[in-house]
């Protein structure tokens, strides 16, 4: 219980720091992804990446704009991204990592280069660790916790 405590705490501070003032400045509009420099010389020029992930790849407390955007702006990859903050690893909830994987990444699109942002969710949302199989082990994952779901 004390764990799921300590995710709620993280969480309110992360909250509070959100809505200060101080924290935004370094969000404002000057900063975001429409004012850097292309680099047309970027090795990912062109190149399809998709990027599935929670807070980290949606840009939380950036106004939903993350380096998954920059990459786009600076860089000229094509970029797919599919983030939800807050979400879970574990379980097949239709926001969560698998669901999304399955249906937001369709299998006739060819991608360069895919990205997964793992989060610390599942543990703000008391989700079942799991346990760890043996190397050879290549289906048969309990996905309902968060080492199966990985």
């Amino acid at each position: 219980m004390e764990q799921v405590n300590r995710g709620a705490k993280l969480q309110e501070l992360l909250g509070q720091m959100v809505t200060s003032t101080a924290y935004q400045k370094g969000n404002a509009a000057q900063y975001g992804p429409d004012e850097v420099d292309f680099n047309p010389s970027s090795p990912l020029v062109g190149q399809k990446i998709a990027f599935l992930g929670s807070s980290v790849t949606y840009g939380f407390a950036a106004r939903g704009k993350s380096f998954v955007d920059y990459l786009a702006a600076r860089d000229g990859a094509v970029t797919f991204k599919s983030a939800i903050s807050g979400t879970t690893l574990a379980g097949l909830e239709p926001g969560g990592y698998l669901a999304r994987l399955k249906n937001d990444f369709t299998t006739d699109q060819r991608y360069d280069l895919f990205v997964c942002q793992l989060s610390t969710n599942d543990n703000r949302h008391g989700k079942n660790y799991g346990r760890l199989t043996p190397d050879d082990q290549c289906t048969g994952f309990d996905v309902e916790t968060t080492l199966g779901a990985i």
